[in-house]
């Protein structure tokens, strides 16, 4: 006879064996351990796997007590230099010797950035292992990682870095390609590498419920054609076919490929969000960045995604470093995009506001809202199927005046100060045509206000 432990803890393992979702009642949102959820991350830049200096169980931790869920990681296929792009301290630029990838190193020297070369035909078991655990702690914390598994060559010294460029493998693959034509059909033996790898990636990843697999990332057409990424999608598929699991695969590209459940955007404008939501697939921001070292810039990027529909958004945050993977090499941040404490704390306020309304039976809408004063400030709004719940985000600088449409019966509206998380003010309307006007909101320079029918 089975013990009531044994069935306790088999009934948590079926409970949490069940990959994040697409939410069946609306697939322009997430499922995860039987929740509606939206995905909010502020993300080290996607070296936590393949740079062994990164404590990333410091920092997986440090995410989770910032109240954030989302994580990006990079396979090994690609990485950079300490200074490429101009980012000091790049967590995908390792110290020399200090990169591990998917494949095992070779008896053979020299790879170009320290150690021996890489062998294709052979995978790296402490890489697999290290994945895994980056994998298991996430999971604990209930992390989502966005798993990258390539990346488009941007120019012709990071090819030079790859595994995958013939300078830095025994096999003979990869030999007098350029940089821009990577990612195509044309040389066979790198195909044939490219689908080893992802079968092994998703053969091994199979048992975790907390990722989603991403293509590859800013494919650029026509840098990467869409015949390749259909390859390795159905290779994807193909592989996963015959596991227990099926994951969400991602896809950062102008094709769309119907095996693909999550569309992402770079740097996405609220239209980017409302344009595609006829896809039925959830919509994402997979990275925000580049405004500087300030705050304001990302929170409002990420309210106005999600208030136009979108399920994830992650903001490339350079305050997370080998030396400080808690998060604090800030702040202002050194680099070209902004990050810090202040600014996911500010990120948990939004994804915690909003998933305390259904926000799983809304979608996109203003026309409840006939009127605004000033009528120059960015006013966006989510409506639940039942016009009994609403949630309006406003950016401007001064106190915002509202006129309503609203079904009979009263209604308790919450203003968000999206600062400190604090409720500024509550106001008690009666349906029909009521005004509502804002505390005010200077220093913050954005407020939120939900709605709901008492």
């Amino acid at each position: 006879m089975i013990s009531s432990l044994v069935l306790l803890i088999l009934s948590v393992v079926f409970v949490h064996a069940v990959p994040i979702s697409l939410h069946p009642d609306n697939p322009h949102y997430f499922l995860y351990h039987e929740k509606p959820t939206i995905l909010v991350g502020s993300t080290e830049h996607y070296g936590a796997v393949l740079n062994l200096d990164f404590d990333y169980k410091t920092y997986l931790n440090s995410v989770a007590k910032a109240g954030l869920d989302l994580t990006r990681t990079w396979s090994g296929t690609y990485r950079e230099m300490n200074n490429t792009f101009g980012i000091l301290n790049n967590t995908m630029g390792p110290a020399s010797g200090r990169f591990i990838s998917p494949w095992a190193r070779s008896s053979q020297c020299c790879y170009k950035d320290g150690g021996n070369k890489f062998d294709l035909t052979k995978f790296d078991d402490n890489y697999f292992a290290r994945l895994k655990d980056f994998l298991s702690i996430a999971q604990s914390l209930d992390i989502i990682v966005n798993y990258g598994i390539f990346c488009r060559m941007y120019n012709q010294e990071l090819w030079e870095l790859s595994p995958m460029n013939g300078i830095n493998n025994i096999n003979n693959v990869g030999v007098n390609i350029n940089f821009d034509s990577v990612f195509s059909l044309n040389d066979t033996s790198l195909i044939s590498v490219m689908q080893d790898v992802t079968s092994k990636i998703v053969t091994e990843m199979n048992g975790f419920d907390n990722f989603y697999f991403e293509v590859i990332n800013e494919p650029n057409m026509p840098q990467v054609t869409a015949d390749w990424t259909n390859l390795i999608i159905s290779t994807i598929v193909k592989t996963e076919s015959s596991l227990p699991q099926k994951h969400i695969i991602a896809q950062n590209s102008l094709n769309i490929n119907p095996a693909t459940s999550l569309y992402s955007f770079h740097y996405g404008k609220p239209n980017d969000a409302i344009d595609h939501l006829n896809l039925n697939k959830a919509i994402g921001d997979g990275e925000t960045g580049f405004a500087g070292p300030y705050d304001y810039a990302y929170r409002t990027q990420g309210w106005q995604w999600f208030i136009s529909g979108g399920a994830e958004y992650d903001n490339l945050d350079y305050s997370w470093t080998d030396a400080h993977p808690d998060g604090t090499a800030c702040c202002p941040v050194v680099g070209p995009s902004g990050g810090g404490p202040s600014l996911r704390f500010q990120l948990s306020i939004m994804k915690k506001f909003i998933e305390s309304y259904d926000f799983i039976h809304m979608a996109p809408g203003t026309s409840f809202i006939t009127s605004h004063t000033p009528s120059s400030a960015w006013v966006g709004a989510l409506v639940h199927k039942d016009q009994n719940q609403y949630l309006i985000y406003v950016n401007e600088t001064s106190t915002i005046s509202l006129t309503l449409q609203l079904n009979t019966g009263s209604y308790r509206a919450e203003w968000l100060d999206t600062l400190s998380g604090n409720i500024l003010r509550t106001d008690t309307i009666n349906g029909g045509n009521p005004q509502l006007t804002s505390p005010s909101f200077v220093a913050a320079g954005d407020i939120a206000v939900g709605i709901r029918k008492m």
